[in-house]
């Protein structure tokens, strides 16, 4: 699999004290310091309920949050709500456990969902961009198909191609693989490390899979709401 299109302006990832708190003032999860270069992939293990989940979305900036989340320049703590969905959309692309797919429609139609809310001066790109990343995820001749024929497994790989049309710099996944056969997990693991090391992409994914911890650059352990220091990973 190749993408011969590499991200233009690349985003490290600094986090420094960072706290995330419940409404009532509980402290659900503390980052003293975290880096990840460009083009890395990074995989966010633990037990369930340990922050896994809250780590990544506050790396998206869905959660309120204090300390600083820098990605590149752009401090995304310090951004108001709409400059952060404004930052998503030009930096950011979603995997999510349960593929989130609309019924209705293809597979074309799904993987080119946000050229329906983008300025029409970028959606013809968007969605040349779905066809081309579902042709290299095996399904660019079941682009027209209705998503409800589809398997698991492709349903997955179509949402793939959905965070990945808009061409974004990070890519971050929540346990992508839970719902899916071993065969179809490991394809799609595959598919998106080799993916993001085409492109130099970085790819963050919440994950209990123990294959996927294989295959990535770095292992990060969350436990009872703290991440824990780093150990080597072979």
């Amino acid at each position: 699999m190749k993408d011969e299109r590499k991200i233009a302006g690349s985003l490290a990832l600094r986090v420094a004290e960072l706290r995330v708190s419940a409404p009532n003032g509980l402290l659900l999860l503390s980052v003293e310091a975290l880096t990840v270069s460009p083009g890395e992939t990074v995989v966010i293990k633990g037990p369930s309920g340990a922050g896994k989940s809250t780590l990544l979305y506050a790396l998206a900036g869905l959660l309120p949050a204090t300390g600083d989340i820098c990605w590149g320049d752009t401090n995304i703590v310090h951004l108001n709500d709409r400059a952060r969905t404004a930052f998503r959309r030009r930096h950011m692309g979603f995997v999510f456990q349960d593929h989130l797919l609309f019924e209705e429609l293809s597979a074309e139609g799904n993987a080119a969902l946000a050229a329906a809310y983008a300025p029409k001066a970028e959606r013809v790109t968007l969605k040349t961009s779905a066809n081309e990343h579902l042709t290299q995820l095996g399904l660019g001749g079941h682009a027209t198909r209705g998503i409800a024929s589809f398997s698991g497994g492709e349903r997955q790989r179509v949402a793939v191609a959905r965070a990945l049309a808009g061409n974004p710099a990070i890519v971050l996944a929540d346990e992508p693989t839970a719902s899916l056969d071993r065969p179809a997990a490991d394809r799609l693991i595959e598919d998106l490390v080799l993916l993001a090391e085409a492109s130099g992409r970085t790819l963050i994914a919440v994950t209990h899979d123990t294959h996927f911890h294989a295959r990535a650059s770095r292992v990060l352990n969350v436990l009872d709401g703290v991440l824990q220091p780093e150990a080597p990973h072979g």
